[in-house]
């Protein structure tokens, strides 16, 4: 049985995510690959699907531009890279460990 990993509002960098998400797959290098039904962004040739801050169906990404997202990403956040760091808002499915 999957196991559900629920760390609504924690936030993670783009990897940390991947190395904890049960939808996560290393079928593609850059960017990666995504098993989640509700990816929109796909691979045009394999139709496989990718894994993008900016369209996560279980997290979104945070932006320095907006003030809120400062706010949640706290003291620091200037030396953040930009887009790589999300805020999950959705329970996963709880995924295998990667080496890097």
């Amino acid at each position: 049985m999957e196991k559900e990993v629920e760390e609504i509002g924690e936030v993670m960098h783009i990897d940390e995510l991947c190395n904890k998400c049960g939808w996560f797959n290393d079928s593609c290098e850059r960017p990666y690959g995504c098993n989640h039904s509700e990816q929109e962004e796909t691979d045009d040739e394999t139709k496989k699907g990718k894994c993008f801050p900016f369209s996560c169906p279980i997290a979104h990404a945070l932006y320095h531009e907006d003030k809120d997202d400062r706010k949640i990403l706290g003291k620091g956040w200037e030396n953040l890279e930009n887009e790589q760091w999300l805020q999950v808002h959705s329970k996963f499915k709880e995924g295998k460990s990667l080496k890097w």
